[in-house]
């Protein structure tokens, strides 16, 4: 909801300056990026294990939010909009008018942008985000669910049930301190996680050298390259700044499977 006031803010600002561009792209990461790909599927934890004001309250927030949505979304798509709003307003209780044409035009609440909801909700963006590399660097498929292991305070149990369902996860324990183990770890904040899985040392040795071979030809390439002073003398200094940049880049990411590997020795 507090996402929603500061679209409504925004969107109304682009249009009074007739910046439509920049009304479509803050609908665009509003609708898509916040509502679709994270609030619809965090409700789906409220709704399955929810008890029944929670169930209430989410069903709720997910037809009003996408009621005043397509309020704001009408201007530049009226024909769509209409037609879902004529199904969707009854269910948010907000047909108070025979068209979407003539609803009132939203009007953003800046006291309902609750900045801690904010913060929890950027932490459990990168919580979700680490597992899904986790998942990634050891070659999960989506299919395979696996248990997280957490270090971190009490307080980060209210993360757990979401974490479990976006990053496909079988189980997920809150620990004092993760084990010592091969598996790798990624960092989320404050907090620790480990995908809990036995790794197969000899192929997970083999990817790692394979992904390091690859990493230091590319620091290598650009090393010989900025090397040369006939190169950094003549090319323009937009071309030498990026290849510096690509080369701290690649150095960057060269140390973490370096890292892994050392301990899988």
């Amino acid at each position: 909801i507090g996402r929603l006031q500061q679209a409504e803010a925004e969107v109304g600002e682009a249009l009074d300056q007739y910046r439509f561009d920049l009304a479509a792209q803050t609908l665009y990461e509003f609708i898509w990026n916040e509502y679709c790909d994270w609030y619809v599927e965090l409700a789906k934890v409220q709704l399955q294990n929810g008890d029944e004001a929670q169930q209430r309250a989410t069903r709720r927030t997910l037809v009003r939010v996408l009621e005043v949505a397509l309020r704001l979304t009408h201007p530049l798509m009226p024909f769509i909009t209409e037609e879902l709003w004529q199904a969707v307003a009854p269910l948010a209780n907000a047909k108070h008018s025979d068209s979407i044409m003539l609803a009132k035009w939203p009007v953003a609440a800046p006291e309902k942008i609750n900045p801690t909801a904010n913060a929890q909700m950027a932490a459990l963006k990168d919580m979700v985000n680490a597992v899904r590399n986790l998942r990634g660097e050891m070659g999960l498929g989506p299919a395979v669910k696996a248990p997280l292991w957490v270090e971190a305070g009490p307080e980060a149990a209210v993360f757990l049930p979401y974490i479990a369902l976006l990053g496909r996860l079988s189980e997920t324990k809150l620990v004092e301190a993760l084990p010592e183990d091969d598996a790798p770890v990624a960092i989320s904040g404050d907090m620790r996680l480990m995908l809990k899985v036995e790794i197969d040392k000899a192929a997970e040795s083999a990817r790692l050298k394979k992904e390091i071979s690859k990493l230091e030809a590319e620091v290598a390439k650009l090393a010989g390259k900025l090397g040369n002073e006939a190169y950094t003398a003549r090319a323009p200094a937009h071309l030498v700044e990026r290849d510096r940049n690509q080369l701290a880049e690649f150095s960057d990411k060269l140390e973490k499977p370096q890292g892994q590997l050392a301990k899988l020795a």
